[in-house]
């Protein structure tokens, strides 16, 4: 049960972030996902490949032009600034969906926690060292704001959010926390931006907020009862 809700939070998050490209999920999120619940979930590796290439071949024998188009859109995708900001925060899954699983949690906190230190203190460099503030605004052009050239970067302050999360007690809250706040950020901007909804703050849309709750507090669920123990 755990895993296909998760199955389908992926699948949500993948659709709302890359529109028109839904029949590319057949060609690798269900198998990337099937070989991960290899090692993650458990589950034999002989059905690993059964749904890997009956994934596969589903994908094979949908229309050429239909899967054309599709590759089409993902091209067409990764010109839009805010997509490619949201791939890059996807990136911080790794941590509680597969760091956190393979060395623990006592190892993982503190290596989240180091490594968001470790970021935060190059980003309050960068904005005292010219020549190494101009070197990683070229290094991430296609990611960075305008406004976070001179002063700490929202990436910065979204890693150490998580490097904070990591930390908490117990072997739940960290990972729960981290999903909550990966895809919450992505689905607040990227479905608040496409439902007509009422403001409710600056920059916020209820639509927005009601997405990002259910998309936070659903895949944490689904990844923890996945992940680490049958939750009720």
């Amino acid at each position: 049960m755990h895993e296909l809700l998760l199955l389908l939070v992926f699948s949500a998050t993948w659709a709302v972030t890359l529109p028109g490209t839904v029949l590319l999920q057949w060609k690798w999120l269900v198998p990337l996902y099937a070989f991960w619940l290899v090692p993650a979930g458990g589950v034999p590796l002989v059905w690993g490949l059964c749904i890997a290439g009956a994934s596969l071949l589903v994908y094979g024998l949908l229309p050429s032009g239909a899967r054309r188009r599709a590759h089409r859109n993902v091209s067409e995708a990764l010109q839009v600034f805010t997509i490619r900001r949201k791939l890059y925060r996807y990136c911080a899954l790794i941590f509680p969906l597969v760091v956190y699983p393979i060395l623990g949690t006592g190892t993982t906190r503190w290596v989240m926690a180091g490594i968001a230190a470790g970021v935060v203190a190059v980003d309050l460099l960068r904005t005292r060292v010219p020549p190494l503030r101009h070197r990683l605004a070229r290094t991430f052009a296609a990611i960075a704001k305008q406004e976070e050239g001179r002063g700490l970067s929202r990436t910065s302050l979204f890693l150490a959010a998580l490097g904070i999360v990591a930390l908490f007690p117990g072997r739940y809250p960290g990972p729960a926390a981290m999903v909550i706040l990966v895809l919450g950020d992505a689905w607040a901007v990227l479905a608040g931006s496409r439902l007509s909804t009422p403001a409710i703050g600056r920059g916020k849309s209820l639509g927005g907020t009601v997405a990002a709750f259910c998309a936070g507090w659903m895949g944490a669920y689904a990844a923890l009862g996945t992940l680490y123990a049958p939750l009720t």
